[in-house]
């Protein structure tokens, strides 16, 4: 959605935007809430926090895309897995 080929409407991509975070948010919350997730952080700074890192990934591995697929020391796919795992176990409880 972050990417200027995606074509949506302004007011579409607002809402869209709104109940991703809100979801998010929610989850943050319950998260919190039953001690998996640190209340060390607000939900609201958690939740900015993942969808920039997340966003930041993407576009690595979308601009860099091709040097990537021809670097065989860079894996794709265990990079995003390895940026998951880093992301969850910074935010456990």
């Amino acid at each position: 959605m972050e990417r200027p080929e995606f074509t949506i409407n302004v007011k579409e991509s607002m809402r869209l935007s709104m109940n991703i975070q809100a979801f998010v948010m929610e989850m943050v919350i319950e998260g919190q809430k039953q001690g998996e997730i640190s209340n060390k952080y607000s939900p609201e700074m958690i939740q900015y926090i993942l969808w920039a890192s997340c966003m930041g990934v993407v576009q690595f591995v979308e601009s860099k895309k091709n040097m990537l697929k021809n670097y065989r020391e860079i894996n794709v796919k265990e990079l995003v897995e390895t940026f998951s795992v880093m992301i969850t176990e910074g935010i456990k409880a």
